[in-house]
């Protein structure tokens, strides 16, 4: 399965995410948008550890990423990361 979803928030930048998905896991998943992240290869790395996550997880390790590490992300909020991903697995 294959979805693409974009969200621009009240208060907030654009944020879209496309996702490949196969029985359930996350097989690919790419952000963009008009956010920023710091450091850069932050967002790099969150795709890489949602790689292999079911829906039910996602959550889970979205919060996980921003608490553990030390990212700014201005734009757009961890929870709007949630609510993208979430959105294209339905």
């Amino acid at each position: 399965m294959k979805s693409e979803v974009a969200r621009k928030k009240t208060g907030e930048k654009l944020l879209k995410t496309r996702i490949e998905a196969e029985n359930g896991f996350i097989k690919k998943i790419s952000f963009t948008g008009d956010f920023f992240m710091h450091p850069e290869e932050s967002l790099n790395q969150l795709e890489t550890q949602l790689i292999n996550t079911e829906k039910k997880g996602v959550e889970e390790k979205i919060d996980a990423f921003f608490k553990s590490e030390r990212i700014k992300c201005y734009g757009v909020s961890p929870q709007s990361f949630k609510e993208v991903v979430e959105e294209a697995l339905r």
